[in-house]
């Protein structure tokens, strides 16, 4: 989990806060990009929409298997959520709603649904996670060394664009991150998989280790209110803020044991 705080300091100011979503509540890629704040409610965060490409468009659209969910909304993930919304503000962003039980109606006649983003492009659009993924994040990931850099450009040549996959190393690492520390924390297969979504092939590997390092059965965990939503006045202690995200406080504010 460690080699979580080197790409996020080699990512711009403003996708930052896309990876403390990933670890922290273990958000797709797309349900981070149409994530808003108004999505917050309480101590949790209703996952309603995500930004989907389709025909080389993006549209929202309902999480995958349109399946909403709430999930537990850690207080250090909501301080680092009002503070990156204070230095960026939300984007009011129009698309499409991408209907999966409508999928041959053109994209004029879908209507039209405008949500406040919190994670958006410099040039202040909706985020092409494709693109994100080729100019942000595995640069990011260079930049540390978990992937090899682009190759050098020989004389004459242009500049490529094109990386080698990055593997275990693209962004759903961090829903695994978020799943492997609920399950540390003590949560139960079943539940951990409910709260971040069915992740692709069960139980992964190091879910299963986090598992047995807990050293406790599954289930021997309860909630507490001890997370708090957006609300200024939980949010004078900004210095916490300023050192790399510990996925284990992300990830395991609101999961503790009895």
């Amino acid at each position: 989990m460690s080699t979580l705080y080197g790409p996020r300091e080699a990512l711009a100011d403003r996708y930052r806060i896309a990876l403390d979503l990933g670890v922290g509540c273990g958000l797709r890629q797309g349900e981070t990009f149409g994530f808003s704040p108004g999505d917050v409610r309480g101590d949790f965060v209703h996952i309603e929409r995500q930004i989907l490409m389709y025909k080389s468009r993006l549209y929202f659209g309902p999480p995958k298997g349109g399946k909403e969910r709430d999930v537990p909304l850690p207080k250090v993930l909501a301080k680092r959520l009002l503070t990156h919304q204070e230095r960026f503000e939300p984007l009011d962003v129009t698309l499409p709603w991408l209907d999966p039980e409508e999928p041959d109606l053109a994209r004029e006649d879908r209507r039209k649904v405008t949500v406040p983003l919190l994670v958006y492009t410099g040039r202040r659009g909706a985020i092409n996670h494709t693109t994100w993924n080729t100019k942000a994040w595995k640069p990011a990931l260079a930049d540390v060394g978990v992937i090899p850099p682009l190759p050098e450009r020989q004389p004459g040549e242009k500049p490529s664009r094109v990386w080698k996959p990055s593997g275990e190393h693209g962004f759903h690492v961090l829903r695994h991150t978020y799943a492997s520390v609920m399950l540390e924390a003590g949560e139960s297969i079943v539940s951990s998989r409910e709260v971040a979504g069915a992740l692709r092939s069960g139980v992964h590997a190091p879910d299963v280790h986090a598992l047995h390092a807990a050293g406790r059965r599954p289930g021997t965990v309860r909630h507490r209110g001890v997370v708090h939503g957006l609300g200024r006045k939980s949010l004078r202690s900004p210095r916490a803020l300023d050192q790399p995200p510990d996925p284990r406080k992300l990830a395991g504010q609101s999961v503790i044991p009895s």
